[in-house]
């Protein structure tokens, strides 16, 4: 038995905390898809001043110096990261194929559009693969979105590949979601069905808009269980204002991010509301996430599909779940840990899974789900000095 154990890092645009998980892999060439054996997780803070400097870099203008420091920085954190999980768990590191490094992502703009005379599309992750490799002692592959985006893809979500090798049902149609930051759903056809038939797509924002209010109101970084969003109540012209964003009536294959939904965009819409309390902010806020989310179920699933199993932070906000049955009453809803995946590791579990994809020079998107031209290898290789060969 070939086994093969490969470590991926996320972090999202919640800034929540660096989420690490080991993925151990049975190796069968006849197969496809390897054998998941096991997931070993931990999710560890950020170093505040990291923090700090990524609220500012993704509100404000910063000068060169400060963008190359805390691309540097930010790499350190997450290597210091990786060997604290390594030690907590007693995982040798150069037992490690391979580690799947994400990056924090700053801009995301896969939209063509002109710059010095080119038609370009923009996708940009914080974080250096050989930085990373070099602190690690392993190969790191980072960088995983460019490739798609390249091609006139999405570059997200990503998360499809690994949905439709690990959660797709023999018979039934299933729908994933995840909420982090941003939400996305993968939607699974029966397995007896081509992979043509899978569609993934972000639907806006997820634990984004709550959090910059639980930070702007209640200087909290998020709204724990959603009992701030629990005392208020949904104001609806409110409501419908934040509806009318163009992304959320926007077709497949679509994607989006903090440049899209950010505070700021909130604060313009509530000055037309000047007497709602912080609490009716956050009800409408979590209201809007649900229905972001369910509105495009019911547009895009089909209707035969009745089961969503639900991962990433948005899962423990227990009034957003609420909001979601209310909107979703024909359907069940599961967290991943019922198919045996925790739902905080799932992420990074998929980023150890596409740099086994990658190590393996596999495809790593999915062109129906993204909208590239062609399937194509994701993310670059950086090795460390260990791999040089001498004559």
């Amino acid at each position: 038995m070939q086994i093969e154990r490969y470590i991926g890092i996320m972090t999202g645009t919640s800034l929540d905390g660096i989420d690490l998980a080991l993925v151990s892999f049975h190796i069968d060439p006849a197969a496809t898809v390897p054998d998941l054996l096991g997931i070993q997780h931990l999710t560890l803070p950020y170093p505040p001043a990291i923090v700090q400097s990524l609220e500012q870099l993704l509100t404000t203008p910063v000068n060169v110096q400060t963008f190359a420091d805390l691309h540097i920085a930010y790499t350190y954190a997450v290597a210091d990261a990786c060997k604290q999980f390594c030690e907590q768990e007693d995982i040798d590191l150069l037992t490690i194929t391979a580690i799947g490094f994400h990056g924090q992502t700053v801009w995301h703009n896969p939209y063509p559009h002109q710059f010095a005379g080119y038609s370009i599309r923009t996708t940009l992750q914080l974080g250096s693969g050989s930085t990373l490799a070099n602190l690690l002692h392993r190969p790191v592959i980072s960088d995983f979105r460019s490739a798609d985006v390249a091609l006139g893809g999405q570059g997200a979500p990503l998360v499809a590949l690994f949905d439709a090798a690990y959660f797709r049902d023999a018979h039934y149609p299933v729908v994933m979601l995840n909420i982090g930051g941003i939400a996305n759903v993968t939607i699974l056809p029966p397995a007896s069905l081509p992979s043509v038939y899978i569609r993934a797509f972000d639907t806006g924002p997820g634990n984004v808009l709550i959090n910059a209010a639980a930070q702007h109101f209640f200087q909290q970084p998020y709204d724990a269980d959603g009992q701030l969003a629990a005392q208020g109540t949904v104001h609806p012209e409110f409501l419908h204002a934040l509806q009318q964003h163009p992304f959320f009536m926007q077709p497949p294959p679509k994607s989006t991010g903090r440049e899209t939904f950010h505070w700021g965009w909130v604060e313009n819409i509530l000055r037309k509301f000047p007497d709602i309390s912080p609490y009716d902010v956050l009800a409408t806020l979590t209201y809007l996430t649900a229905w972001s989310i369910a509105d495009h179920i019911q547009r895009f699933a089909p209707e035969t599909a009745q089961q969503l199993f639900i991962s990433g932070g948005g899962l423990h906000n227990t009034t957003l779940l609420e909001y979601l049955r209310q909107l979703l009453p024909n359907y069940h809803l599961f967290s991943t840990a019922d198919k045996g995946i925790d739902p905080d590791a799932k992420e990074a579990a998929c980023f150890a899974y596409l740099a086994y994809r990658t190590w393996h020079h596999l495809a790593g998107n999915l062109p129906p789900v993204t909208g590239a031209l062609l399937p194509t290898i994701l993310g670059t290789i950086a090795l460390p000095p260990e791999f040089v060969k001498t004559p």
